[in-house]
C-alpha cells in the first residue's frame, strides 16, 4: 500500500535571509505571505487526513512567524510531529560546512558530503518507521533538502514557487548591483 508524504520546502526566515544575503529583500513580507498562504489554503482539504508530520526541529523550537498559523492548526488537530533531524549529525555537518569557507579541499568538500548523506539517512529512516501505510504525512523542511525515500513513499510537492528559486533571484539582484556600481566607479 502507497505511503504519501506532502513536501511543503520551508520559505527562508528573515533570520535564514540575513545571514545568506546580508539583508532581508524588500518584497520578503508579501513573498512570505503569499506562499504561506497558498500552503494552507492547498493544504486545508487534506488537514483531517494528515496523521503525521515532520520538520527538521522540535515542533516547540520553530522559528515564530514561518507556516505559524498552518504549525497551530495541526497543533490543534493533534497530529503527531516527529523531529527528523539528530542533532549530532546536523552539528558535524555544520563544523564540516564552517570548515569549507576558510579551508575548502577535496577532502573536506567529501567529508560534508559524507555528513549530509549520513544525516539525510537518518530523516528517511525517521520517516520511514513512522509513516504508515495508506497514510498521509507532512514533511516541512529546507527546500533544498533532497531525501532518498522508499519507492512506496510517494512525495508531492506543495508551494506556489520553489523557495531556492527567491534565494538565487535575490542573490542575482545584488550581484547585478554589484556589477553595476563596480562599473560606475
Amino acid at each position: 500500500m502507497v505511503r504519501t508524504l506532502i513536501f511543503i520546502p520551508m520559505m527562508y526566515s528573515r533570520e535564514d535571509l540575513k545571514k545568506v544575503l546580508g539583508l532581508v529583500p524588500d518584497d520578503y513580507e508579501v513573498t512570505s505571505l503569499e506562499f504561506w498562504s497558498y500552503v494552507e489554503e492547498k493544504l486545508t482539504p487534506f488537514i483531517d487526513k494528515v496523521t503525521v508530520a515532520y520538520s527538521e526541529k522540535p515542533i516547540e523550537k520553530r522559528c515564530s512567524g514561518q507556516g505559524e498559523p498552518l504549525l497551530n492548526k495541526l497543533i490543534k488537530k493533534r497530529i503527531e510531529f516527529h523531529c527528523i533531524d539528530d542533532c549530532l549529525l546536523v552539528s558535524e555537518a555544520e563544523a564540516w560546512r564552517e570548515l569549507m569557507i576558510t579551508h575548502q579541499n577535496h577532502a573536506v568538500v567529501e567529508l560534508l558530503k559524507d555528513s549530509i548523506k549520513e544525516r539525510d539517512e537518518y530523516a528517511r529512516r525517521e520517516i520511514e518507521k513512522t509513516l504508515e501505510n495508506g497514510k498521509l504525512g507532512l514533511l516541512l523542511t529546507n527546500p533544498e533538502r533532497k531525501l532518498p525515500l522508499a519507492e512506496d513513499v510517494k512525495v508531492i510537492k506543495m508551494c506556489p514557487f520553489d523557495p531556492s528559486d527567491y534565494l538565487n533571484r535575490q542573490i542575482s539582484i545584488l550581484k547585478i548591483k554589484e556589477r553595476r556600481q563596480l562599473d560606475n566607479l
